[in-house]
């Protein structure tokens, strides 16, 4: 079974938006997400996290978590307790190029870099991804 589970959901894709859920175990106290500041072919430092919307973090309790932005493209995860987190996030693509994301009401672009936010401490964690396109 993969550790990590992304649902990617295109229904806001006239707004430029892909909303995203990511689930994942847990057995520590706080936990990092992140998004890569590069990518493979690209050797410029890239600000992929400014591009995250409305991130919200819920324990399997269905609480919400706190958590704070510790640098431009790292979140810290108070986990209070919780075995699994979903964190939701929406990110931004209106920008067409092969090291961004696009997205408007015919085609997603889709860059990973870009895309998904990870657990740093699963980095190298099998992961199972769902798409629905509304």
């Amino acid at each position: 079974m993969s550790q990590l589970r992304y649902a990617l959901r295109l229904d806001a894709a006239r707004h430029h938006l892909v909303e995203i859920e990511l689930r994942f175990p847990v057995d520590t106290a706080t936990v990092e997400v992140a998004l890569p500041a590069w990518c493979p072919g690209s050797y410029l430092i890239r600000d992929y996290a400014r591009f995250v919307r409305d991130l919200v973090v819920l324990g399997d309790d269905g609480a919400r978590r706190t958590t704070t932005k510790r640098d431009k493209s790292t979140w810290v995860i108070d986990v209070h307790g919780a075995r699994e987190l979903r964190v939701h996030y929406a990110v931004y693509g209106h920008d067409l190029t092969v090291r961004t994301n696009h997205i408007d009401a015919d085609h997603a672009f889709l860059h990973g870099p870009a895309t998904f936010l990870y657990p740093t401490h699963l980095r190298a964690a099998p992961i199972e991804l769902e798409l629905a396109i509304g």
